[in-house]
């Protein structure tokens, strides 16, 4: 796995090499034209070989000091020293290498060119470098930063999932209690109730870990929900559905219109007979629009009551941030609980 990540930097180092030949052969070309153009090119593929070589020591070396504790100015001598004898070594190489495949005078005995040659190494020597250790670097940075986003990402599902599991065991004590009810007082509504409860928990439990559904994955637990309630309160509950079916391909948060619905009828039944209950949905400019209304009355929900959304709201949060809104309002006597969500 190590060497997959370092490959491109050893690339890049051979490719920074390879065009400082290129461009030495086509200098030489220019300013030196006494020897053959094909020993050139021999003598800068020798010297590139050797530049590259001692530079790719150079990098492990310096690998090998990272993982050493000692100061950071002790650290930038090593550096330093390191890089000015490699440069040494390789212009002294070089410097060979040309008067064997050139058969000139032995160009040690000249200095001034020596030392021309070893600046222009420890230049050469130390951006190569840098350019690895900035790529090395920047790779390191984005794997980090992948990292923490896969991180922040568990995390957020972990919550999501946490948050999807407090609903069901509200709603089961509420339902089960009805179904305590209906068994001495109609028990052919109550084998009724066990059914629909036995699929409503198969329909929202199969995919539990799923944090979004399909809408007509989502309607189907309404529906068996609402079927439950429709037996516990009779012709006391009336409702009403108006569904789009160009939004049941679309996905949203799991278990979110069975909670609401139950809002509605829970609150609703403080302060009507016959309660109605309408579940609208649609989308309109890319907006996903779902509103579950009654006609019960906004004042009549106490703080805590109020506060029950609270779930609701965290998880659209954290799914879709401010490209999601909730709200709770009351207009015409009807009580709104409307959720917008940009797709």
């Amino acid at each position: 796995m190590l060497q997959k990540k370092i490959k491109k930097e050893y690339i890049v180092l051979g490719l920074a090499w390879f065009f400082w030949a290129i461009s030495e052969v086509v200098s030489w070309k220019y300013y030196n034209q006494k020897i053959l153009y094909s020993k050139v090119i021999n003598v800068k593929l020798v010297q590139m070989a050797v530049a590259l070589i001692f530079n790719l020591v150079l990098v492990q070396m310096f690998l090998g000091i990272q993982k050493i504790k000692i100061k950071s100015g002790l650290r930038f001598l090593i550096y330093t020293v390191a890089i000015i004898f490699f440069s040494v070594i390789t212009v002294i190489c070089n410097s060979l290498f040309y008067a064997f495949i050139v058969n000139a005078a032995n160009p040690l005995l000249d200095l001034h060119n020596i030392f021309i040659n070893v600046l222009q190494k420890i230049i050469y020597l130390t951006g190569f470098t840098t350019l690895f250790f900035m790529i090395r670097n920047l790779k390191e940075l984005q794997h980090q930063k992948k990292a923490a986003i896969n991180a922040q990402k568990l995390a957020v599902e972990s919550q999501l999932q946490l948050l999807q599991q407090q609903i069901n065991p509200h709603f089961l004590f509420n339902t089960l209690n009805s179904l305590r009810s209906l068994i001495s007082s109609d028990t052919q509504k109550a084998r009724n109730m066990v059914n629909y409860i036995s699929e409503f928990l198969r329909e929202s439990l199969l995919n539990n870990s799923a944090t979004t559904k399909l809408i007509s994955e989502e309607v189907a637990i309404l529906d068996n929900y609402l079927n439950i309630q429709k037996i516990r309160w009779g012709n006391d509950l009336v409702i009403e559905k108006d569904i789009n079916s160009d939004v049941l391909g679309l996905k949203m948060p799991s278990l979110v219109l069975q909670p609401l619905a139950e809002n509605a009828i829970k609150h609703g039944m403080k302060s009507n007979e016959i309660l109605t209950v309408k579940i609208c949905m649609a989308k309109k400019n890319n907006v996903l629009l779902i509103s579950i209304s009654n006609n019960g009355e906004l004042s009549n929900l106490s703080k805590n009551e109020m506060g029950g959304n609270s779930n609701i709201i965290k998880r659209l949060d954290l799914l879709y941030g401010d490209n999601a809104i909730f709200e709770v309002k009351e207009n015409n006597n009807k009580v709104y609980s409307n959720i917008t969500i940009k797709l």
